[in-house]
Parts: C-alpha cells; sequence; structure tokens
C-alpha cells in the first residue's frame, strides 16, 4: 500500500520523533511488524539534528506504508502530532512514540474493541515500563471503565498517550492537539473529548514504555508543571461547582498522586480537596459508592 494508493488503510499511526536516533529503530521494527497490516504510518521529523531522518528514509525505502514529513525546524510534539493528524486516510488513529516498543498485536487487539464499541472514542491500554536498555522495570495496570478514569481524570492522566487509539473524526472535530501544551498535551485533549465520548483502557500491556533521563516529565521544571496541573485544575473546577485556585488544586492533585513529598500544610490543604471531591462523588454517582 503506498501513499497514493485507493485502499483505505484501517488505521494511521501518528509518530512524532525529535533526535531518536538512538532508540528509533528497534520502535519501528515493533510497528512495522503488527499483525494488522492494513496501516499507514505517518512519521513527522520534527527538526531532527541527528540520523533520524536517515534512519526513516532507510525503512521507508523498504516498506510503503511508512509515509515521511519533515519539520525544517522543532515545532513541538503538538503541533507536530497535528500536521499528522492532518494527512491521515483512516477512521482509527493510533500513537506511537519513537523510543518505545509495540506489541505484535497492539493495532489489532485495539482495532478490534473499537469495531465492536462505536460508543467508544479513546482507547489505550496496560503497559509495561523499562529502562533505557530495555530491561523492564514493572508492568502498570490501568484504570479500566469510562467512569472510573473520567473520576481518575480529575487528578492525573488515566490513559498512555503513545498506547491510545482514537477515532480520527472525533479528535479532528475539537481541533486536535493544543500546541499551546507543550507538555500535558495529551492531558488537554482528554479533557476537551470528554464530554464528547467514552473512553477506556484495555487491561493488556501492549506497549513498553521507556523511562530515560531526557524524558519531558523530568526536564519539563516548574512552567512545565504548572501548564500540567492546568489540566486537572479545570476538571475539578467545574466537577465541583467553583473556580479552585491553583494552590488547592495542586495540593489535592499532588496528595491524591502520591509522587511529591508535601509540608504539613500542603497536606492538610490537599485532604481537604479530596473530602470535598468525596462528597461531591457521593452526591453525583451514588452507584459508583455502593
Amino acid at each position: 500500500m503506498s501513499a497514493g494508493s485507493a485502499t483505505t488503510p484501517a488505521v494511521s499511526i501518528l509518530l512524532a520523533v525529535k533526535d531518536g536516533e538512538r532508540h528509533l529503530p528497534e520502535t519501528l521494527e515493533t510497528l512495522l511488524a503488527q499483525d494488522l497490516r492494513e496501516f499507514e504510518l505517518i512519521a513527522v521529523d520534527d527538526g531532527s539534528r541527528d540520523r533520524t531522518a536517515e534512519i526513516l528514509a532507510g525503512f521507508a525505502a523498504r516498506d510503503p506504508r511508512l509515509r515521511l514529513e519533515s519539520n525544517p525546524e522543532p515545532q513541538g510534539l503538538a503541533s507536530s502530532l497535528n500536521r499528522a493528524l492532518a494527512l491521515a486516510r483512516a477512521p482509527l488513529c493510533a500513537r506511537a512514540d519513537g523510543d518505545d516498543l509495540y506489541a505484535p498485536h497492539r493495532l489489532s487487539r485495539q482495532a478490534a474493541r473499537m469495531a465492536g464499541a462505536p460508543e467508544l472514542g479513546v482507547l489505550s491500554c496496560g503497559f509495561r515500563r523499562i529502562d533505557e536498555t530495555g530491561a523492564e522495570i514493572d508492568l502498570q495496570a490501568p484504570t479500566t471503565g469510562d467512569a472510573f478514569i473520567r473520576f481518575q481524570m480529575l487528578f492525573m492522566n488515566a490513559l498512555l498517550h503513545p498506547g491510545v487509539m482514537f477515532r480520527t473524526d472525533l479528535v479532528r472535530s475539537v481541533g486536535g492537539y493544543d500546541p499551546a501544551y507543550w507538555t500535558a498535551q495529551d492531558s488537554d485533549l482528554w479533557a476537551r473529548l470528554l464530554p464528547l465520548t467514552r473512553m477506556d483502557n484495555l487491561p493488556e500491556p501492549l506497549v513498553s514504555y521507556r523511562i530515560h533521563s531526557a524524558s519531558i516529565m523530568k526536564t519539563r521544571g516548574e512552567a512545565g508543571r504548572a501548564l500540567s496541573l492546568s489540566v486537572p485544575r479545570r476538571l475539578l473546577s467545574a466537577y465541583l461547582g467553583r473556580d479552585l485556585p491553583e494552590a488547592e488544586a495542586r495540593a489535592g492533585v499532588e496528595l491524591y498522586q502520591g509522587f511529591v513529598r508535601m509540608d504539613p500544610a500542603a497536606v492538610r490543604l490537599g485532604a481537604r480537596i479530596l473530602a470535598e471531591t468525596a462528597r461531591v462523588a457521593r452526591a453525583r454517582e451514588p452507584a459508583a459508592g455502593r
């Protein structure tokens, strides 16, 4: 299937990569070996200065399902993904990152689930965390069920971004990714989609998600953390029916997540936010509380 083929692929894989030469070949091998064969892989080289373009060109020469795009200068993940999204020809899009590994049945499992659940617009999966060498760190079992995912989204992202499959037209209908979110672009997108569709995770680990020192989660700094916090803050504000100050949102989110050390005052503030959220949940979602 060539880029100009009249055959419509079942899935469009959206891959944006910048300076990914170290892990990209292994990633591409796992994507091109999928047991669902009717896909296109749209790869956007986001201004790489290493051998990324050469590696992509080499794989494209041997497999016409790989379509190449290039940004002369880095545009960021959100803009690069929007470029790929605009070119996608399939009714379903699957995300992939250039340093992760994918089970050979990843696409087929997710496409089958979405075919059987037309109300489902976004679907991710369980995953294994691996280190820079590929050694397994642990196995992450995801939250499942739309109602539970919606509640978890009040405090943290419940969907692994490079494991997501979504309906192309649905994401296009909200304008795709927001380039203002240079981090947490996925959380922002899911937040905008929550009123429009249902979401879920397959419990099966279909992605080996690489943890390394260059991860944006480790390098984004205070500005990135504040931008990321803006997503649960707006969701919590809507859920609680009041404009939640940043300090209250941060305390509630950090206490729920349990990832950072908090001083006693922040713990007390976070506990109040969690208690308030629980009161609203008991009134709004009585079935879930039984």
